[in-house]
């Protein structure tokens, strides 16, 4: 069970500051969990534009990844971490480019996102149901034969009709593909845990 995560991730960070260099927050939602939160980031966005992608950023000098995250989720939600259910670390992945992404997974109960507010660095923000995600035979990958051959890609089909808006709750999803890291997150949640739903 999902509500079980917790009972089978460290609860503390052992690695030093150097294992990683930003944070990423698989926001589960609902009681029981049901649903991962996701935002689709703005077309103006330097890097990663109109991606798929969780909630985080780059660390600030001095931080623990617990407040990197906890801050992110303000900053970029603009509500309070308080409604934050601290589950535990998920292993650190590395991106094509090299950057280290450290995974923190959180519970959150729905009626805790009505506030939710773009800081711009985001358009959309919308539940997708765990069953789905859960469903290998959608799930695709590639490789980027420029940059790095070894590196497999991951690609999950996003479908509108799946998709639970939170904000704005009236705008109308066009079919999007999860990849990059987010997607191997999410991957990888399934693939290392023993999730049952």
């Amino acid at each position: 069970m999902v509500d079980n995560l917790s009972q089978k991730l460290s609860q503390t960070y052992s690695g030093n500051e150097d294992s990683w260099q930003s944070v990423a927050l698989c926001l589960f939602v609902g009681k029981p969990y049901k649903s991962l939160f996701f935002i689709h980031r703005s077309r103006n966005m330097p890097t990663h534009k109109n991606q798929i992608a969780f909630v985080g950023g780059n660390k600030k000098e001095g931080e623990l990844p617990l407040q990197a995250a906890r801050r992110e989720f303000e900053e970029e939600l603009s509500i309070s971490h308080n409604f934050l259910e601290f589950m535990g670390y998920l292993p650190v992945i590395q991106t094509i480019g090299n950057r280290k992404i450290l995974p923190l997974a959180f519970g959150i109960e729905k009626q805790h996102l009505d506030g939710v507010v773009s800081n711009g660095e985001w358009d959309y923000a919308f539940l997708y149901p765990l069953k789905a995600l859960q469903e290998k035979k959608y799930w695709s990958h590639g490789i980027n034969h420029d940059r790095n051959p070894a590196f497999q890609i991951l690609f999950f089909p996003m479908e509108p009709e799946k998709t639970l808006q939170i904000y704005p709750t009236d705008y109308s999803m066009q079919e999007f593909y999860l990849w990059g890291a987010t997607a191997r997150i999410a991957w990888n949640l399934f693939q290392d845990y023993d999730i049952v739903l």
